[in-house]
């Protein structure tokens, strides 16, 4: 009996994107041209991520996972994995200008982390190469708690980073991650960005606390995208106890074009 394909990676940085509201995108848009835009979007997500040096692991519905030095790259795999997803943000906005109107408001959100992985084939028909560990799942944990076209990483990828590039980091603070508790994470640019994020406007009542903050990213030669974080704090009284559940909801809004100053 053959042994099973496995290997131990040490240090690693794990990627994943995720369509923003595919459900709903399922719905409004024909089948065929469904597939066609995913096939466009995440064939030239494997061209870039083959130029670039980053592994594809798999696609899961609308979601494109990808892993950096576990071939190549063991020494800035951190580099590699975050200028991927410079490029696939450019990438997707490019796509969207040669399809159908419902996929003009598309977007991704993306989740990256570093840390050790394992890796190997399993299964014994339609074999994949893939990948396990808390690594991945921290990774996917960002994606999900992240924003529509935000680049959303931990401290673990950050203090990766050579010191010889240039990147905007904004510190997010610390966020829940499910089976991690509070994270404190970061959302990264390029240099060239330029980050404006309003005041923060709270509305309060007797059963809620609502916090609204807008963030403006305008990158040169991409789009410009606003995006609207809306928290809600719903405070609740049970038996003498006070408890807290918070809701969070994000809208986006893609310009095409920078404001102009007047």
């Amino acid at each position: 009996k053959k042994s099973p394909i496995a290997d131990a990676y040490a240090s690693t940085t794990v990627l994943f994107a995720d369509i923003v509201n595919f459900t709903v995108l399922s719905t409004q848009a024909r089948p065929q041209e469904l597939v066609s835009f995913l096939n466009k979007v995440f064939s030239a997500f494997d061209t870039l991520a083959i130029r670039i040096g980053l592994e594809k692991i798999k696609t899961v519905g609308d979601c494109y996972m990808a892993a950096a030095g576990l071939f190549s790259h063991e020494n800035d795999h951190a580099q590699v994995a975050v200028q991927f997803a410079y490029e696939i943000l450019e990438e997707l906005e490019n796509i969207k200008k040669t399809e159908p109107p419902v996929f003009s408001h598309v977007n991704i959100r993306i989740g990256i982390h570093s840390g050790p992985i394992v890796a190997g084939v399993i299964g014994l028909n339609r074999f994949l190469y893939d990948i396990w560990g808390d690594t991945v799942n921290t990774a996917s944990r960002l994606e999900s708690s992240g924003l529509p076209a935000r680049i959303h990483i931990s401290d673990d990828t950050l203090n990766l980073l050579s010191k010889n590039e240039e990147y905007t980091i904004e510190h997010r603070g610390e966020v829940y991650l499910k089976g991690k508790g509070n994270v404190s994470t970061h959302f990264i640019s390029p240099v060239s960005a330029i980050t404006q994020q309003e005041e923060p406007k709270k509305v309060t009542t007797d059963s809620t606390t609502t916090t609204i903050t807008s963030t403006t990213v305008v990158t040169p030669d991409g789009p410009t995208v606003v995006v609207d974080e809306t928290k809600t704090k719903i405070h609740q009284s049970t038996c003498g106890h006070d408890t807290s559940t918070t809701k969070t909801e994000t809208h986006t809004h893609t310009i095409s074009e920078a404001p102009t100053s007047s």
